[in-house]
């Protein structure tokens, strides 16, 4: 119990450590946050710096969660437009091609909804 608590909060873990759910986890923790707070950038781009390193184990679960944390962090004004082109992005976006045979219309959807928020927050 107390290991798993610590785990989800991060506790005793340098962000090198982070699991590819980790660092999904935390991203869509952002994308909640950003409905009524205002999210501290610097802590977003920290958790995207890590998804280059993960995305390989990610599943189709995590990539939903961070495309819709992203789509979140982009509707609330979050400049997403510095991730765009970088290593994490295509990272993510190759493992989502890798899984996209594996996803339900529903996961597709949500995903495509995110890349629109993302597309139109960053035009």
């Amino acid at each position: 119990h107390d290991q798993r608590m610590s785990g989800l909060m991060g506790a005793g873990k340098s962000a090198r450590e982070m699991s590819a759910q980790d660092v999904s986890r935390t991203l869509f923790a952002f994308g909640k946050l950003s409905e009524t707070w205002r999210v501290n950038e610097a802590q977003v781009l920290k958790a995207n710096s890590e998804i280059s390193r993960v995305a390989s184990a990610m599943t189709v679960h995590d990539v939903g969660n961070v495309f819709w944390a992203w789509g979140q962090l982009a509707k609330s004004g979050v400049k997403l437009s510095c991730l765009l082109g970088t290593a994490g992005w295509k990272a993510a976006m190759l493992r989502l091609g890798d899984l996209e045979k594996e996803m339900t219309p529903n996961q597709k959807d949500a995903i495509e909804a995110a890349l629109d928020l993302i597309d139109t927050a960053s035009s």
